[in-house]
Parts: C-alpha cells; structure tokens; sequence
C-alpha cells in the first residue's frame, strides 16, 4: 500500500492536482502524505477540516457558526460590516506568494454540508473567504472506522481532482505499514526480535496506528519510567496485545498464542533492563 500511495501521489501533486486518499483510519495515510510533500517542496499546512476556526469567515456561505453563543461576539462586528476573515492557514499562503504549500485536511468525513461548500469552494476555485489562493494544492484524507457514520459520504466529496482509494489492506500493505513503524521507533526500542514478529505477524494486529499508539508509545514511555517492571508484568502486555488483534484473529488466537506471549516477554524484559 504504502509504495502504490506515495507513487500516486507523486504523479497526481506533480501535476498540482488536488487529491482525496479515502482508506481506513490508521493506515499511515498522513504520514506518506508528508513525505511526498515535502520531497516536492510543498510547505505543510495541517488542519482538520471540520475545525470552524480553520474556515475563516465569508460572508457570502451559509455556515451558521454565529448562532453559536461562543462566536457571536468575535463575529459581530464581521458579520455588520460583511467582512472575510481568511483562516490563519490561508494568510501564510498569502503572505508567502513563493513558496508552494500543501493544506492536508484531515477527516474529511466528519464535515457537515455546509462546511463541505466552503472546502469545495477552495478546491473547485481555488478561494477561500474571497481570497485568491494560487499557491496551494489540497490534499485530503477520508478516513473509514468500522463502527461510525460519516457526516458526509465519499460521493460527496467528488470534486477533488483525483481520488485515490485504498481498498484493501492485505499482507504486503500490512507489513510495508510495520516496517514504515520500525524506521520510526528502532531508535527508541532497539530490539530487532520485537520488530521482526511485528513485520511478521502483521496481519493479526487490527491497524498500523493501534500497534504505534498501544505497543510502541506505550513501550517507550514505560522505558522512560524507572520500576515500570513493578506495574507491568509479563501477562500485562500479553494482555493487551492481545486486545488489539483483528476480529479473525481473535476467533483463531490459538494461532498467535506464541507470537504474543513472545513479544510480551522481549517488552517486559525490555522496561526490566
């Protein structure tokens, strides 16, 4: 998955194209949006697309945010005079006509319609709240969770230049997505055992960011706590990587048993010193 990405993207930035990556959550999308960004020498503007404060003002949309107790007095004047207030993102790209920049939005799916118009506005005419902005292209990330309803669907959001979906996540998806994890957290747990059964076993675990936030962030930080031996044993983090299997594996544990009762040794071991 993660070469076919960065690829597409390449193809698709290089021509300037806006471009939605629509996959399930955790799947590393941000973090190769990033490095093909910066490898073209787009300057990142990172917001979440559904953040009122990351949509300005225009008095010329639809977007009932002044109704909102907490808004109205910021908004007041603006509303009376019908003046734009760009975003803060937007006045960067502004004040720096030269350089290119890249306004990755995250999560997409939890926008309602209105703000869907003003995003499109941007996409489909290059302007956010009257400006102008030539000097950005959109890269937009549609993340799917299992057990949510979006606010807004894929079709919804037809207007990007490209859309790139990533249907499935198989074997070679999953392991290019630990191995992406083991360049960004050897350094701090420098054991190649550990990593390898994370590459290896790949398929049991249910996404690439539940192993970084629940086994890696987790590991790390215990490291960094003297006696953390005392708190967590052995069965702890047996425990919890076992919590964090896809379904099928779950229903198939027998299969992993050794794999996880394994890498909860090497962890214990690990924070024992």
């Amino acid at each position: 998955m993660e070469k076919d990405l960065k690829q597409e993207l390449i193809e698709n930035l290089k021509k300037g194209f806006n471009v939605v990556v629509i996959g399930k959550s955790g799947w590393d999308k941000t973090s190769a949006i990033k490095e093909v960004a910066e490898s073209l020498g787009y300057k990142i503007l990172s917001v979440y697309a559904s953040n009122p404060n990351d949509l300005g003002y225009d008095p010329q949309v639809l977007i009932n945010r002044e109704s909102d107790p907490k808004n109205i007095k910021f908004y007041e004047k603006f509303i009376k005079e019908g003046r734009n207030i760009p975003p803060e993102w937007a006045n960067i790209a502004l004040n720096n006509p030269g350089n290119k920049f890249l306004l990755n939005l995250h999560y997409i799916e939890e926008c309602d319609t209105d703000t869907l118009d003003v995003w499109k506005t941007l996409i489909t005419k290059k302007t956010i709240c009257g400006e102008h902005l030539g000097n950005v292209v959109v890269c937009a990330e549609y993340s799917i969770f299992d057990n949510a309803t979006p606010k807004t669907t894929t079709e919804e959001w037809n207007f990007f230049d490209k859309a790139i979906i990533l249907e499935s996540h198989n074997e070679d998806s999953k392991r290019a997505a630990m191995e992406h994890l083991r360049n960004e957290w050897f350094s701090k747990i420098n054991n190649e055992e550990f990593f390898d059964l994370l590459i290896e076993n790949a398929m049991m675990f249910e996404s690439p960011r539940l192993v970084e936030t629940y086994i890696l962030k987790n590991l790390h930080t215990l490291i960094q706590k003297p006696g953390s031996e005392k708190i967590y044993r052995v069965d702890s983090f047996y425990r919890k990587y076992k919590s964090l299997l896809t379904d099928e594996a779950k229903e198939n544990s027998r299969k992993y048993e050794d794999v996880l009762q394994r890498m909860a040794e090497i962890a214990y071991n690990i924070i024992k010193g």
